[in-house]
């Protein structure tokens, strides 16, 4: 994953909260440049461990949906979690209109 300007980025967690202190990178990838839909998805990495997990969520509901299981496996340090928005919930793009 490649990530656009930095400063592009929202802003993460609290840095109270728990998570934030396991973010380990956020930012935007690009999708849709092949199929003429271009448009930024935002993704938040936890943790550096060996074992990848990417949580994937209905449609309509953001990356947030998994705060609870991101702290139990970000938390451990053989994981490494990645979440993200689909288009159009959260901080990624909005869905291309269709003709």
């Amino acid at each position: 994953m490649t990530t656009l300007n930095e400063a592009t980025v929202p802003p993460a967690l609290s840095k109270e909260a728990l998570t934030y202190k396991l973010l380990t990178k956020q930012g935007f990838v690009q999708v849709g440049k092949d199929r003429g839909c271009l448009g930024n998805v935002y993704y938040e990495l936890y943790g550096t461990g060996e074992i990848k997990l990417v949580f994937v969520n209905g449609m309509g509901a953001d990356r947030q949906i998994w705060e609870v299981n991101l702290q139990s496996f970000a938390s451990q340090k053989e994981f490494q979690v990645c979440v993200f928005d689909h288009r159009g919930t959260g901080y990624s793009d909005p869905l291309p209109i269709l003709k």
